[in-house]
């Protein structure tokens, strides 16, 4: 709230002005106080200016678009990558676990398992819960992990060196499939029946 003080100095500041464009302002006033009008214009408030409705133009929404777009495309192309690598780390933690199962059944019987229905030499099967023998489950795994895309998908055990009477596998190569074709790990070359990358361990 303006004080009276306020317009005291208001109405000297408007007596300057106006002595400075009036000639006739240079002889000095004898009256000390102030005449109505100067009285009205200074308590007169001053119009407040309307502020600028800001907009955007067609072509600044067009480019916000256009970063939009491409930082949401890059955001996908990195989260996707960071699940295929999450992904195979899942894989390759799942071979080792399958591998400790197989070194129990090879001291159990002293040779690693066959494959179903195998014959003497290598033979190639998926590892699942009752596709060896002897069988992983339940005695040496509670149950046989499975490929984690999604897609049901299950790894693969190649049983190597069988012979004998009765057979008798002296090593074994446990396949997995990986999603990342950069990564460091992957077999080099690839087996040929992974279509990116594979990931193998095999004993000894």
């Amino acid at each position: 709230m303006p004080t009276l003080l306020d317009f005291r100095f208001k109405i000297l500041d408007l007596r300057k002005r106006s002595s400075t464009q009036d000639p006739r302002s240079k002889i000095r006033r004898k009256s000390r106080g102030f005449t109505l009008i100067e009285l009205l214009v200074a308590c007169h408030p001053k119009p407040r200016r309307k502020k600028a409705i800001l907009g955007f133009t067609l072509i600044e929404l067009l480019v916000v678009i256009a970063i939009i777009g491409i930082l949401t495309a890059i955001g996908t192309v990195a989260y996707s990558s960071s699940q295929q690598r999450s992904r195979d780390l899942s894989r390759k933690k799942d071979l080792v676990n399958i591998k400790t199962a197989l070194e129990l059944v090879r001291y159990d019987f002293s040779s690693y398992p066959l494959c179903d229905g195998q014959g003497p030499g290598d033979a190639l099967c998926a590892v699942s819960n009752t596709s060896t023998n002897p069988d992983l489950t339940p005695k040496y795994m509670a149950k046989v992990p499975q490929d984690p895309g999604g897609s049901g998908g299950i790894y693969s055990y190649i049983s190597v060196g069988c012979s004998g009477t009765p057979l008798k596998c002296a090593s074994y190569v446990l396949l997995a499939c990986l999603e990342n074709a950069n990564d460091p790990q992957k077999d080099n070359p690839k087996h040929p029946a992974c279509p990116k990358a594979s990931y193998t361990i095999a004993y000894p």
